[in-house]
């Protein structure tokens, strides 16, 4: 954990989001108590129920569809997502349809990948990921 680092400018785009009136949550395959551990090292405190990791046993577009069902049909969600897989599988669900999706390009997939992505998809650049929510489409 002392070796982590976050990429340049994501902790400073947390910490706005935070102090915004936007609800945010982390979908991880990792542990939640390390992501909260990691961010809690930068001085950023997450509610448990703001952290889905693998100890959830849920698939994400599960995840998704129960934060859907909280906040309600017409609710604004944007997923972003370093596995083009995953957001296929999103891509999938029905009910899932009104949910932005973004793939981040500095995380775990190819360029090939990300010719691969459907309109649907957006990629996410690390630039544009630090920046407010309307450079991002």
């Amino acid at each position: 954990m002392a070796e982590h680092e976050f990429y340049p400018g994501v902790i400073d785009r947390l910490r706005s989001i935070l102090s915004s009136s936007t609800d945010f949550f982390i979908i991880s395959t990792k542990e939640g108590r390390f992501i909260k551990q990691l961010l809690q090292k930068q001085g950023i405190e997450l509610k448990d129920e703001q952290v889905y990791g693998k100890e959830s046993k849920r698939p994400k577009p599960q995840i998704l569809s129960e934060l859907k069902q909280t906040y309600g049909e017409t609710a604004s969600i944007w997923f972003v997502e370093d596995r083009l897989k995953t957001l296929q599988a999103v891509e999938k669900q029905e009910t899932l349809a009104n949910v932005e999706l973004f793939l981040a390009d500095w995380g775990y997939n190819t360029e090939s990948e990300r010719r691969e992505k459907s309109d649907r998809i957006h990629l996410l650049s690390l630039a544009q990921f630090i920046q407010n929510f309307s450079n991002w489409i």
